[in-house]
């Protein structure tokens, strides 16, 4: 029973009239949309258009499982249709309710289940279902990490999955990539996530992306071995697939860099000696590189200019000897801004000062 609290105006259509619009088979057009819905939940599968999700959907398969069965290995992305899933994370027992997602290769954290309508068999609807509470710190079965030992619960599940092959399979399909196996697909997924988490790769286009993801090279390093020098002209991007890595400056070790991170962007915009050494921590240091000759070739001309602005703008090394007032633009109670420029790069900034009592 569903009271209103308040006021309240609600939009109604009756499963007869939905299926005048959407077609006969009800349940199955709803269950597509779920299923989109949870691809675009997925680090990876979200970085696709979605006109490539709707590809991607298509290799998906659907199936039902009674109550105790295990799920097959070789699973690249599921989300729960009806019923629930029951498995171990870490040592722990975690379930997975209706509209949880799993992705491999992405730490399991339970996700509470969005308000959907439930289907019969024949597409009528049996109104909604209320999310189960979310998990409190501490509580049993919402575990984070990978997910092993799959099976269906008690009331059985159906299930929309993704296989590896199948992921293989749709995006040679769609020509983003040349892929001969599961592997490849995975490499590629993960590529995908990885240049997204780089700022100035933010603002490409779908179709710069995917050319962006075919150029990275895999480079590997042993222990102890230089990755870049500092005071060297730098000319190449690096992402961490696999190890660690210590960053030096002028000797000093500063941090370490593992699993996913980035360094050595601005060589991809500028012709400026690296500030940093960077040398491999562990025994074998996988990285994914690209040159900034074939950046050039993917992004060039006034999209260029723009990440150079960009990345210029999130320079935090600017000291105030280094910048020239031009004038004052605002003055107010807090303080006066001011418009400056940099001596040698001649970029402008909005400088405020703000006068603070001791």
């Amino acid at each position: 029973t569903v009271l209103t609290l308040r006021r309240a105006e609600l939009l109604c259509i009756s499963s007869r009239e939905l299926r005048e619009v959407l077609g006969v088979d009800l349940r199955a057009c709803l269950e597509r949309n779920f299923l989109l819905t949870g691809l675009k939940k997925s680090p990876a599968l979200s970085q696709f258009s979605s006109t490539q999700q709707y590809e991607i959907l298509k290799a998906m398969i659907i199936n039902e499982y009674r109550a105790g069965q295990k799920i097959e290995d070789g699973i690249r992305f599921l989300i729960v249709l009806e019923g629930s899933l029951r498995g171990n994370s870490q040592g722990s027992a975690v379930v997975l309710e209706r509209a949880d997602w799993y992705e491999e290769g992405v730490p399991f954290v339970h996700r509470s289940a969005t308000l959907l309508p439930s289907l019969s068999p024949r597409g009528q609807s049996r109104g909604w279902r209320s999310p189960r509470p979310a998990a409190k710190p501490g509580d049993r079965g919402r575990g984070q990490g990978e997910l092993t030992d799959l099976a269906a619960a008690a009331q059985g599940a159906r299930l929309g999955f993704l296989t590896r092959d199948g992921l293989a399979r749709a995006l040679k399909d769609l020509g983003l990539s040349e892929v001969d196996t599961a592997e490849d697909a995975s490499a590629y997924t993960q590529k995908m996530v990885l240049v997204k988490k780089v700022p100035i790769f933010r603002h490409l286009s779908q179709e710069q992306t995917a050319k962006l993801v075919k150029a990275f090279v895999l480079q590997r390093n042993t222990k102890g071995a230089n990755v870049i020098n500092q005071g060297d002209v730098g000319s190449s991007l690096f992402v961490i697939v696999e190890g660690e890595v210590a960053v030096y400056i002028d000797g000093v070790k500063r941090r370490t860099l593992s699993k996913n991170a980035y360094f050595g962007e601005r060589a991809l915009l500028f012709d400026e000696r690296r500030t940093a050494t960077v040398e491999a921590l562990s025994a074998d240091v996988q990285l994914w590189s690209v040159e900034k000759s074939t950046f050039s070739q993917i992004v060039s001309g006034n999209m260029q200019q723009e990440l150079m602005n960009r990345i210029r703008l999130q320079d935090t090394n600017v000291t105030l000897k280094e910048l020239r007032q031009i004038k004052v633009i605002g003055t107010g109670a807090a303080g006066v801004v001011r418009l400056v420029h940099h001596k040698k790069t001649q970029m402008r900034y909005a400088l405020k000062r703000v006068l603070k009592k001791c």
